[in-house]
């Protein structure tokens, strides 16, 4: 009978754990369908396809090369033509014009190439939702386990990214399963999780350049086991040892020693293309990224609230995560905080979950550019798996049957609110602000770039102007995306419109120009008039493309 009530429980649990997989790839391959490449994809796709097919590594140096491969991959089974260009001059201006090119060449089927390029990434998402689950269940028991699963696959941020070609959510997804595997090594030393965590290491180093966080993260994994277990061996390197001699053999320190290095070079080496200066092209892409991000700095103007900054605001990040982050779990955390504080059964299990996020938040304060959530987005499923002690049961055991009714259904609450909030944002996932900021429609106030408008919507201009009988436009767009592919014809900004803010015709303007504009058009080359123009939009797409209609003004 408990046999199967056991078997029953789990077949339970898997019909819980497909739906929700389902709901993730229903929701990220429909909305992915209405979007436009954004500003760095045309990029990636060229990037990637430089790589498989000429083993050309330095276009696009700045990211190693395994996520690109995956968005260049489909291509191989398309007829998309070749990329006959002269490589010897890559600057990044360059690097985009060669892309935005390759992409949209008359013959393409772009949207068919746009969308087998993201579809892997829908499913590394996926990979990622089920390492939560078998996470917060290891942790904390089945039912947090699959909290966690629903908190993972409604989460706006996650959503946004899982459908891109971009790094940011492969990178997110094999650091959190190279801490998994390593967690678990520390709890119950194997040969078996010990070659994963090196396995899943080196394929996070590969993804991004981000990866290389997790030196410092298992270095402080080390600490924490060393601050909490009373008896503490270094299990990592000197178990197991020789009874008769205490001292490091030779087997053992090939074993925990040579073999993940090994792994992770192995990773490395197939990564570019089984070249043989891969440690050297993996170094020059180190070199590449330190020269456009921390090298020569272009002066550059950083938004954040309403205003703009000559130097990056040291409170971006913190601004960046309040608003970009449901209020349920910002109100999650808390409650997780309370409750670590009151119940510290396993420290080491806690300190491995809080010190990736503290590890990645913190690096993201380096970022020049002011990218917001992509930079610290994968702390994310960290901060998921934080959360999921929440729906543990042990936590309500020493309350009384009024208190459990009270706590249940708040956490119910705060879950349904959790959910719709997501489902309400559809398809417009990159645009998620929480309700405290008012939500997606006020996002230009606050930030902009990759946080609300990459050029994600142009797609849908074209039908918004066939419904409005508007046959030509000025548009004032920020993204890579052939306006002419998309069939938008478009008219020319006017001497007197750039001087003296919009005149007559029909204006489709991005949010990321719409802010600039109207706060500081005297940076941009335009005239003060911008300043003083009355804008109200006759329609917002997607929350990032704003259509005015100045005829009659």
């Amino acid at each position: 009978m408990e046999l199967n009530t056991s078997s029953s429980k789990k077949r339970y649990t898997s019909l819980i754990i497909f739906v929700l997989l389902s709901l993730l790839i229903l929701q990220a391959v429909s909305s992915l369908l209405i979007k436009s490449p954004t500003y760095d994809e045309p990029n990636n796709i060229a990037a990637g396809y430089l790589a498989i097919a000429k083993n050309e590594y330095r276009y696009g140096a700045d990211h190693p090369p395994l996520l690109k491969y995956l968005g260049a991959f489909p291509l191989l089974f398309l007829d998309v033509g070749d990329l006959d260009e002269d490589y010897s001059n890559l600057t990044k201006k360059r690097l985009f014009e060669i892309s935005i090119k390759f992409l949209f060449q008359p013959q393409h089927d772009v949207d068919q190439m746009v969308f087998f390029g993201r579809l892997p990434f829908v499913f590394i998402s996926c990979l990622l939702g089920i390492y939560v689950f078998l996470w917060a269940k290891k942790l904390y028991g089945e039912t947090s386990g699959l909290f966690a699963l629903t908190l993972y696959v409604f989460s706006p941020n996650i959503l946004a990214h899982s459908r891109l070609i971009n790094s940011d959510l492969g990178s997110s997804c094999f650091i959190f399963i190279a801490c998994f595997y390593f967690w678990q090594y520390l709890s119950s030393p194997s040969f078996k999780s010990l070659c994963l965590t090196s396995l899943f290491f080196g394929i996070a180093l590969v993804s991004k350049f981000s990866g290389l966080l997790l030196f410092p993260i298992f270095f402080f994994f080390l600490c924490a086991q060393a601050l909490t277990q009373k008896e503490f061996r270094l299990k990592i390197l000197l178990v197991p040892r020789n009874p008769e001699n205490q001292n490091i053999n030779l087997e053992t320190f090939f074993i925990h020693i040579c073999v993940p290095l090994i792994i992770v070079m192995t990773v490395i080496f197939f990564a570019y293309g089984l070249n043989f200066n891969f440690l050297k092209l993996y170094l020059n892409g180190l070199n590449e990224l330190k020269r456009i991000y921390f090298e020569n700095q272009v002066p550059r103007l950083n938004y954040l609230m309403g205003y703009f900054f000559r130097e990056p605001s040291p409170f971006f990040q913190i601004v960046a995560f309040l608003v970009k982050t449901p209020i349920s779990t910002l109100i999650f955390i808390v409650l997780s905080l309370l409750v670590l504080r009151i119940n510290r059964d396993n420290l080491l299990n806690e300190l491995c979950i809080l010190i990736p996020i503290t590890f990645i938040f913190t690096s993201s304060f380096l970022d020049p550019e002011h990218s917001g959530v992509r930079r610290f987005l994968a702390m994310y499923p960290f901060i998921i798996l934080f959360v999921s002690r929440l729906a543990n049961y042990k936590n309500f055991s020493n309350m009384n049957v009024n208190q459990k009714k009270i706590t249940f259904i708040g956490l119910i609450v705060l879950t349904t609110w959790y959910v719709v909030t997501s489902v309400r944002v559809y398809p417009d996932y990159l645009t998620y602000f929480n309700e405290a900021v008012g939500g997606p429609k006020n996002g230009i106030n606050y930030l902009d770039n990759a946080n609300i408008d990459w050029g994600q919507d142009l797609k849908r201009l074209k039908p918004y102007m066939k419904e409005a009988g508007i046959e030509k436009i000025k548009l004032m767009y920020e993204g890579t995306a052939d306006s002419k592919y998309y069939g938008i014809s478009t008219i020319p900004l006017s001497k007197e419109d750039r001087e003296l803010g919009p005149q007559s015709g029909y204006f489709a303007i991005s949010a990321h120009y719409l802010i600039r504009l109207i706060t500081i058009p005297e940076a941009f080359g335009f005239g003060p008039g911008w300043k003083t123009k009355i804008y109200n939009p006759m329609e917002i797409i997607g929350h990032t493309i704003y259509i005015f209609d100045f005829n009659s003004s």
